[in-house]
């Protein structure tokens, strides 16, 4: 029973130790809490003269190629289980329906 209460003892104090250390403080005196920074973020991703049309193509821009590049991981993970199958039919098995899964990804990208 003592294990427990200094282990229970031992979170709360973590738990105040981060929230009095690295909770940011509120600001009192800001006039605009939910637009603070925001005029820097815009200048630094050019998003400050985009339209909403222009910000949703760069964001599907982003997210597809994201996703192209698990796909490209996906094909060569497939490709590296193939190699060091060593002739084994099952790992061999395995490995052609993860590159076949991989190279489906690609196609419903590119489409």
């Amino acid at each position: 029973m003592n294990k427990k209460r200094t282990i229970h003892l031992s979170i709360t104090l973590i738990v105040i130790f981060v929230l009095i250390f690295f909770v940011s403080p509120v600001s009192a005196q800001e006039t605009d809490p939910g637009m603070s920074g925001m005029q820097e973020v815009q200048t630094a991703t050019n998003y400050s003269d985009a339209g909403l049309p222009t910000i949703i193509g760069r964001t599907l821009k982003l997210i597809l190629s994201f996703l192209g590049l698990i796909a490209l991981i996906i094909v060569v993970y497939g490709g590296i289980i193939w190699m060091t199958a060593g002739g084994n039919p099952e790992k061999i098995s395995k490995a052609k329906k993860i590159m076949i899964s991989g190279l489906i990804g690609v196609l419903i990208i590119a489409f």
